[in-house]
């Protein structure tokens, strides 16, 4: 059941409110009058965001978020060899799609579109159906479903092992002679994450 209407102001009425709100609000934070919120809610005030935590085997680094935005827009990660990360989930259109549903390979309409990225090292779960946990555990579902980017994994790595920059790249960040897909995903999340 919907609770009733708020009555109407008058001009004079809201003048008076907007001052009242005006004088409460021009204080410090700590003197704002608390909200008013449903039973069972916590109330947080906003604020600036937390600091990015990476998981413990997968820690920061320059050089990492470097290789994980290459690799979010290089469409080797698909079967086709034409469809990126970023072709889903567009810089231009804040990091989505801008569709009712996102086009995936052989430009199959899919179930849904294409979220934001935007903030994502602060949602849990993630994807639209909350299949993941991480950022990392994400990362091999697009690329080897059929209808979004039709990768199969050993042929995606064996295409990203045939680049000789991947390689030393890998060799870097990871201390690894060759690409793995497991490693791929560190570096895409670690990429994305301070979007």
């Amino acid at each position: 059941m919907r609770p009733p209407p708020r009555a109407t102001l008058t001009e004079e009425q809201a003048a008076a409110r907007a001052n009242e709100l005006r004088i409460a609000y021009s204080k410090p934070p700590a003197e704002w009058p608390m909200p008013t919120l449903d039973a069972g809610i916590e109330h947080r005030e906003l604020g600036k965001l937390p600091k990015v935590e990476y998981p413990a085997d997968n820690q920061y680094t320059k050089e990492k978020e470097t290789l994980g935005r290459g690799l979010f827009f290089d469409p080797r990660l698909s079967g086709s060899g034409q469809i990126a990360c970023a072709s889903c989930h567009d810089p231009d259109l804040a990091w989505a799609d801008g569709r009712t549903v996102a086009i995936g390979h052989d430009r199959t309409p899919l179930r849904r579109n294409a979220p934001s990225i935007f903030f994502s090292a602060y949602s849990k779960p993630l994807f639209w159906d909350g299949r993941a946990d991480t950022l990392e555990d994400q990362f091999l579902a697009p690329i080897a479903s059929h209808e979004e980017m039709n990768g199969d994994p050993d042929a995606v790595t064996k295409r990203l092992n045939a680049v000789p920059g991947y390689r030393e790249q890998f060799k870097a960040v990871f201390n690894a002679d060759s690409v793995t897909l497991e490693d791929a995903g560190k570096a895409v999340a670690t990429g994305i994450a301070r979007l």
